[in-house]
């Protein structure tokens, strides 16, 4: 990979779409093909990055399988918190992430 291709992929807006082109082609497939939808959890969902993938994953597989996942003091609000489900998802607390998995059925 040349070196200017490098930097163009270091950008923020490269980054979020290769991000979401991977994302894609990992689990579209398997999303739209199984009988049974899967939920997903989205950590960081308020974050910049965390919102956008938020909103586009809802769109596209439906609000009630996309949770937005936050923690204390970054609750989400307008369409992120009337949107779709969201729960307290702290990565430095793996009960508590366990406890989200369980309840929202969470698999991928």
């Amino acid at each position: 990979m040349s070196e200017k291709k490098r930097k163009i992929i270091s950008t923020n807006r490269w980054q979020v779409c290769e991000f979401s082109v991977i994302l894609r082609r990992k689990y579209e497939k398997s999303i739209i093909t199984d009988k049974k939808m899967k939920n997903i959890l989205v950590i960081g969902s308020t974050g910049q990055i965390g919102s956008e993938l938020t909103r586009e994953l809802r769109k596209r597989y439906g609000a009630e399988h996309v949770v937005a996942g936050y923690i204390t003091g970054a609750e989400p609000t307008g369409e992120l918190r009337d949107g779709g489900p969201s729960a307290i998802a702290d990565v430095t607390n793996g009960p508590q992430i366990a406890e989200t998995v369980k309840k929202y059925e969470i698999d991928t």
